[in-house]
């Protein structure tokens, strides 16, 4: 249900959306699951991809959503830019939860 929220705020809002997740085989297993998000939306209902690779679906403006996935554990985690969707997938297995954590939620505004 997670991943659908996010892929729902990106896909319809304007923003980023971020999936952390503990290692790197759950975080693509997640992403696979946005990305069939978008495959079997209707035609009609796909915003053309700017990128679509192994980390992100980047949808054209003016939509301008971005949907990113990333492991735990990467220097720089949340860091460089504004996440007001963060879908953080079993946080309790990150390498160091806590300072994982407090990095992630900084780039989470206090205000949608």
């Amino acid at each position: 249900v997670s991943e659908g929220l996010v892929y729902h705020r990106t896909h319809y809002g304007r923003g980023i959306g971020l999936v952390v997740s503990k290692d790197q085989e759950s975080s693509e297993g997640l992403f696979g699951i946005a990305k069939r998000f978008y495959h079997y939306l209707p035609e009609a209902e796909q915003p053309k991809l700017l990128a679509s690779n192994r980390k992100e679906l980047k949808f054209e403006e003016s939509h301008g959503g971005r949907l990113m996935v990333a492991t735990a554990g990467t220097t720089g985690l949340g860091r460089s830019f504004t996440v007001p969707y963060l879908h953080g997938s079993e946080v309790a297995y990150y390498p160091d939860a806590e300072t994982e954590m407090t990095s992630l939620l900084n780039a989470v505004p206090a205000t949608p």
